[in-house]
């Protein structure tokens, strides 16, 4: 119990220094609870099973309640982040957690401090959360210890003319950081966001982001997470999306940093025609441990899904996947497609994979399936009888396969820039 009693005082330490609204004071106390009874997740728990945190969490990560200022120098590192691959786009800055206002791009996207959101409004959006969520040490880390999130809201009948690039990096060491947004995307509105996490070598944090997503009817969020922090960086996310009826969210997570990382999405599909689409990326090297789970919850007749997650693991690297498709007996006439493949480059790595489907409606079109393999030595072969390489052909195969998930960024300038970090991996 010592080390989650670090956690928790330093919860109890946010909620006495940090103003924030009634609803999510009440929010925070609970998961303060939820903390003390969970404790720190042991293999024992099955959504825990292969990602081991009592002895990363043992470095006692610190909140910094201080307020990070920008400055000129501020600015530099992120954008060399990004290169000119990106100028197309608006960008938005956060350092260590705190939100750039100065230094960032203004746009038809709303930014409010979740404590000047009404208290009606917020528990709108808080009755939207999964009930996996609730029980999952992570979740409530964040809501027990962040600071103040924002709202990202986009309100009805706008069309954003080019994507949005927010940028998240971090500077200072042995932090904890808990960011928790909430992106609400208004009736017939459309959105292209790609979100870029970044840290400085050495920082040694800890980063436990919460994105809670409402996405409305007949509205699009394309929604694209790279994850590219220092090896000594803790990278766990949950992301929870609600979409209504005739709307889309389509989301792409690709993990390519830190020594260990763990992504829990949850798309739920609330109303008739309502569309998502999951995807995932986890090329990993070196002793990297990248964790996946994976949730679609059709909640109402004629909705679609789809998840393609891919892994590609090398030298003594691990990835998992954990994926669940879940069709209420209301939720009739629903479609929904879950493939998982895993592509495993060394004898020493290791790929863990397990697809599900939980269908309790009888007229419903489903699929899953799930793959691991080594690259061709037939297909290797035809490349080397031509004059290539073995490792510019191991790059070509493996390019290629990773590719199936790359593709599926429908904005170009997005998609070339997320195929440009791919490259830098050794492997690739």
């Amino acid at each position: 119990m010592e080390t989650i009693n670090h956690y928790i005082e330093q919860a109890n330490h946010i909620l006495k220094e940090v103003k924030t609204s009634k609803i999510m004071n009440k929010l925070q106390l609970n998961s303060i609870n939820k903390l003390t009874e969970i404790n720190i997740p042991t293999r024992k728990v099955e959504s825990w099973k292969n990602t081991n945190l009592t002895t990363l969490l043992k470095n006692n990560y610190e909140v910094d309640l201080s307020q990070t200022l920008p400055n000129e120098k501020t600015k530099n590192p992120i954008q060399q982040q990004i290169a000119d691959d990106t100028a197309g786009c608006s960008h938005l800055y956060f350092l260590n957690g705190e939100f750039q206002d100065s230094i960032s791009e203004a746009s038809a996207l709303n930014i409010i401090d979740l404590k000047d959101v009404s208290e009606q409004e917020l528990s709108t959006y808080i009755e939207l959360i999964d009930s996996d969520l609730k029980d999952d040490f992570s979740f409530h880390l964040n809501i027990a210890s962040h600071k103040n999130g924002k709202l990202l809201r986009l309100d009805k009948d706008i069309t954003l003319d080019k994507p949005i690039v927010i940028h998240h990096h971090y500077d200072k060491s042995a932090i904890q950081s808990n960011p928790f947004n909430i992106f609400h995307i208004g009736k017939s509105s459309k959105l292209d966001i790609l979100e870029i996490y970044t840290s400085s070598e050495k920082s040694n944090a800890l980063i436990n982001p919460f994105h809670l997503i409402l996405t409305e009817s007949q509205a699009e969020f394309k929604h694209t997470l790279l994850q590219n922090c220092s090896l000594d960086t803790v990278f766990l996310n949950c992301l929870q999306a609600s979409i209504k009826g005739e709307g889309q969210y389509k989301n792409i997570n690709i993990h390519l940093g830190c020594e260990l990382s763990r992504s829990y999405n949850i798309a739920t599909l609330l109303e008739e025609n309502a569309f998502t689409a999951v995807h995932g990326l986890y090329p990993l090297n070196g002793k990297q441990h990248h964790d996946t789970l994976a949730k679609i919850h059709h909640q109402a007749p004629k909705t679609y899904s789809e998840q393609l997650y891919k892994g590609i693991v090398a030298d003594e690297s691990k990835g998992i996947f954990t994926g669940k498709v879940l069709i209420d007996q209301i939720a009739q006439e629903s479609d929904s497609k879950q493939l998982n493949k895993n592509l495993i480059l060394s004898s020493k790595a290791h790929a863990f994979s397990r697809p599900q489907l939980e269908i309790y409606a009888d007229d419903v079109k489903c699929a899953h399936g799930s793959t691991t393999g080594q690259l061709s030595e037939e297909e290797l072969f035809y490349f080397m009888a031509r004059g290539i390489s073995k490792d510019k052909a191991q790059q070509l195969l493996t390019t290629a396969f990773a590719n199936d998930v790359v593709l599926k960024i429908e904005h170009l300038l997005i998609q070339r820039y997320i195929s440009e970090q791919l490259n830098l991996k050794e492997y690739l």
